[in-house]
């Protein structure tokens, strides 16, 4: 008997929260401590410098700027803002309590708030999506699955960075977008405004998804004139009216922080390793280069199709997207923001994304895959079935070991970038960092070890709800 496509899209999203709510990051990560410096001082002290958090246990940080002797986030703000949203009354309610967090605890709550529950939700959107291309329950879930604990996509959301929340408002907008192509009122001035605030907070959480964002807004714009769903300039100014807000505060943080609303922390890094890279090109981000491409894509370094094999099947469906002219659009769309961050990615000074096991730069495109890899024909799922399989396996390695790995032979390789200067062997992340890691003993913390279990036990709850999930949802999914 089939189950209803709430019940089975409910339990879809709560398997995946709790795959990204299991683990409990107990490191110091300057990306994650840059952020959370802001989020404390905003609410702590009502101001924009972290000169309090810059330095201290829990907090402490490089990823700094420094203006007229103080100390700031050089991150986009808005992870920290919206974190800042759900501290504050987390706050009160502790106090009340008399219970005193850890830092790496308040990290986790955030994270679980604005970062975990939402991917969650993505996972789900990619689900609806790949359904309404496919017409099928099964193929489309597992595309969706595939996705969601395939990919870089998992690791990344159980920490507070901000490429999954940024990819999350990219992927709410385009659905937006896609939705007012066949139904009215979709069309209407609200949505296309809540569309345009999605698209700004994107930016203002990652700057590197501003041509996605530009992306999506000429999606937009063929929607309305092909559809005939708005008024042309009508429905941009909208657009754009609802982008204003969130660029308005990160404008104003650079007025408030340095000055001019167009000199950001780019301009003012602390270190000055970092501030004379950001110098190369246009914020550090010049010519692609090919080499850099090599190790983004099939190299055990970074490499996206070696850590996600199932991305490899993903590329060869925008053969049968892009054929499909119903779908030619969101095709191209999906083929050009894959594009544009693999070239932004190789040509970017700091391309190996420092303590990160994957190349995170490209996350924000991540979800937009689901769409070619539930394209391929019926004859194609056992293989992507297998590669799904392995992909989520190598995810699950990493996730349980430490998705934030520093790596002083990248950094190394990093910093003198020359032909053929790392080897196939020794500098994987999954099979020579996380690996050996898990084979000695050392699982991250998680809810299984909070419970009492050790080790690999942890991982054991976790395992039976995902196989569980998955199992009840394969054979629900098959019935329908």
């Amino acid at each position: 008997m089939s189950a209803p496509p709430a019940l089975r899209m409910g339990v879809a999203i709560g398997a995946l929260a709790l795959a990204y709510g299991y683990f409990i990051y107990t490191g110091e990560n300057y990306n994650l401590n840059s952020r959370l410096g802001l989020t404390y001082a905003l609410v702590e002290e009502g101001r924009l410098s972290i000169d309090t958090y810059h330095d201290r246990e829990g907090t402490r940080t490089g990823d700094k700027a420094l203006f007229e002797g103080h100390y700031y986030t050089d991150k986009a703000i808005g992870s920290s803002v919206l974190a800042a949203l759900a501290y504050a009354p987390l706050r009160l309610v502790a106090r009340a309590a008399h219970v005193d967090l850890k830092p790496h605890q308040w990290a986790y709550l955030l994270n679980l708030g604005i970062n975990a529950l939402p991917a969650a939700m993505v996972g789900g959107l990619m689900w609806l999506l790949c359904a309404a291309l496919t017409g099928e329950t099964l193929r489309s879930g597992w595309a969706a699955a595939s996705i969601a604990l395939g990919t870089m996509w998992w690791p990344f959301s159980t920490v507070l960075f901000g490429h999954v929340l940024a990819a999350g408002f990219l992927f709410g907008a385009f659905l937006i977008a896609w939705r007012m192509r066949e139904h009215p009122m979709m069309s209407r001035a609200c949505w296309r405004w809540l569309l345009g605030t999605l698209l700004g907070w994107a930016v203002i959480t990652e700057y590197t998804t501003a041509p996605a964002a530009a992306g999506i807004g000429c999606y937009v714009l063929w929607v309305t004139r092909r559809h005939r769903t708005g008024h042309g300039a009508q429905a941009w100014l909208t657009v754009l009216a609802g982008a204003a807000l969130p660029l308005g505060l990160q404008l104003l943080n650079n007025a408030l922080c340095f000055g001019s609303p167009w000199t950001n922390a780019y301009h003012h890094f602390a270190r000055p390793d970092i501030q004379a890279g950001m110098r190369h090109a246009m914020v550090g981000i010049g010519w692609p280069r090919l080499e850099v491409l090599y190790y983004l894509t099939v190299h055990p370094v970074r490499g996206l199709f070696i850590q996600s094999p199932v991305l490899l099947a993903a590329v060869a469906g925008y053969a049968w997207l892009l054929r499909d002219v119903r779908w030619r659009a969101e095709g191209c769309l999906s083929l050009g923001l894959l594009s544009a961050f693999l070239l932004m990615n190789a040509g970017f000074v700091w391309w190996t994304g420092g303590a990160s096991f994957g190349p995170r730069y490209l996350i924000p495109m991540l979800p937009f895959l689901c769409l070619p890899l539930a394209a391929l024909p019926r004859r194609a799922f056992p293989a992507v079935l297998v590669l799904g399989l392995i992909s989520m396996a190598q995810m699950l390695m990493v996730t349980a070991a430490n998705p934030l790995i520093w790596n002083k032979t990248i950094r190394n390789f990093e910093r003198g970038l020359g032909p053929s200067a790392l080897p196939w062997h020794g500098v994987s992340p999954i099979y020579d960092h996380a690996l050996p890691a898990l084979r000695a003993g050392y699982v991250q913390p998680n809810l299984g070890t909070y419970a009492g279990l050790v080790d690999w036990a942890s991982l054991v709850p976790l395992g039976i709800v995902l196989l569980g999930a998955g199992g009840w949802l394969w054979w629900k999914a098959r019935a329908s």
